[in-house]
């Protein structure tokens, strides 16, 4: 990835490698690589790091023709879904968030993945609380959460 300081050059450096995916005729494992390497990014240490690599995969969420989004939709969709859990800064999270309503705007598969949110959602809401152990309760927590913020996408 760029690590560049200057945001004009991480942005030119975006750009071409959007255009690369898109118009350079690739296969679908290959596409998948790209993006698994960019999503493994996403958690870069430094926040602007971070949001660069969001704001490439919007780009490619833009760019990427529709038979090709929705291979790739649920995969994009999950990691930002744990971008979003465990991310502490506002600003990536609020990107995060951007970046799946794009997601979820162009994408044919939307239904499929508000069915797997509900499921996850109701098997949380069904597993009884453990009082004893504080940090199930806060992951418990952080999780109901991050689905509420999820659900706020389908509406």
């Amino acid at each position: 990835m760029i690590m560049d300081a200057m945001p004009s050059t991480r942005t030119t450096c975006s750009q071409i490698l959007v255009q690369f995916l898109v118009n350079y005729p690739l296969e679908s494992k290959r596409i998948k690589q790209h993006l698994n390497f960019l999503l493994k990014n996403s958690g870069f240490k430094s926040e602007s790091g971070r949001i660069a690599v969001l704001e490439t995969l919007k780009l490619v969420i833009e760019r990427f023709p529709l038979e090709v989004l929705d291979n790739f939709a649920e995969l994009l969709f999950f990691s930002f879904a744990l971008r979003l859990a465990n991310d502490r800064s506002a600003e990536v999270k609020k990107t995060t968030f951007e970046v799946l309503k794009k997601l979820l705007q162009r994408t044919e598969r939307w239904p499929q993945m508000l069915s797997n949110v509900l499921s996850i959602h109701a098997k949380t809401l069904e597993q009884p609380e453990d009082e004893e152990e504080e940090v199930n309760f806060e992951k418990r927590d952080l999780l109901q959460k991050t689905q509420c913020h999820l659900l706020s996408l389908f509406v």
